[in-house]
């Protein structure tokens, strides 16, 4: 339990930081999002031991999806981003650069700190 705990944290703090970074601000609910996200990553690639480059795209598909259906609960009535100006987005919730960004940054780091977390706890 404590380990989800960690997870949850971390994984929340790390998708906030990467809103201040991309636009100087963020909301609890981002936290929320990145809490999820980085808990089921991890959760999926320990339950599978499959290639790195595998995993970097079952990642960046799970943050995605989950950015998008955050998005359409929280964006509804708070408008807490909007990617509608970013090139290749889908209805201004998710966008192609942010997918990219899961891929190459977030994959590698959330796998690594999931080995961190695991040998910690």
């Amino acid at each position: 339990m404590m380990e989800l705990l960690i997870k949850f944290i971390i994984g929340g703090l790390l998708y906030m930081g990467i809103e201040v970074l991309y636009d100087n601000t963020s909301d609890r609910s981002m936290g929320l999002v990145g809490g999820l996200a980085f808990i089921i990553c991890t959760s999926v690639i320990n339950a599978f031991n499959l290639n790195y480059w595998l995993n970097c795209f079952i990642v960046a598909n799970i943050v995605t999806i989950l950015e998008y259906i955050g998005g359409k609960i929280f964006n509804k009535d708070y408008h807490i981003w909007d990617y509608r100006k970013i090139p290749f987005n889908f209805q201004g919730q998710i966008c192609l650069p942010f997918y990219l960004i899961w891929f190459v940054v977030i994959a590698p780091l959330i796998m690594w700190l999931d080995r961190i977390i695991i040998i910690t706890t």
